[in-house]
């Protein structure tokens, strides 16, 4: 070149070719990791009849019939996945919402990062309240279960590929 061009104005040019992550969250239906505070990266999972596929760690950790047992290993995913794909979003409309609100009297569903964005409150229990039902429980939990975000800081969570995937 001329020697005035910067790395990554063309990232083609001497043979590096930048390629797009299509990997796709069964839940959210966003493409590739994402960002640590929200979805995180991308787990594998595997169905019956719908083959290999991917989830997000939090859209997963987060969705209301999932559960994690010491060791990181993840359960119930596969059921959420089936729910969420005829479950829309209340924010976006979008199907593949598996995060539930968890007052009674609440039927509002969320992918994760419009339960986010809405402000939603996530507890360290793993319930969530969103923003209309909040003002139906006034401190009726302890301010030490609120959580600032929704991140999972170990390394080893993994999708469970038996028991609790029927």
């Amino acid at each position: 070149g001329d020697g005035n061009s910067s790395v990554g104005d063309n990232d083609t040019h001497a043979g590096n070719q930048v390629l797009e992550d299509t990997r796709k969250c069964w839940m959210c239906g966003r493409l590739g990791d994402e960002v640590a505070c929200l979805e995180g990266r991308l787990l594998p999972v595997e169905a019956p009849r719908m083959g290999l596929g991917w989830v997000h760690v939090h859209c997963a950790m987060w969705s209301s019939e999932a559960f994690e047992e010491s060791g990181g290993s993840l359960h119930n995913v596969l059921a959420a996945i089936r729910r969420g794909r005829n479950n829309k979003c209340y924010v976006c409309k979008q199907p593949g919402a598996t995060i539930n609100c968890c007052w009674r009297r609440c039927r509002h569903s969320y992918h994760l990062r419009c339960a986010v964005l809405s402000k939603c409150q996530f507890l360290r229990d793993s319930r969530m309240f969103c923003p209309e039902s909040i003002p139906n429980h006034p401190q009726t939990w302890d301010r030490e279960l609120l959580l600032s975000d929704v991140t999972v800081t170990r390394h080893c969570v993994h999708v469970a590929l038996k028991r609790g995937f029927s």
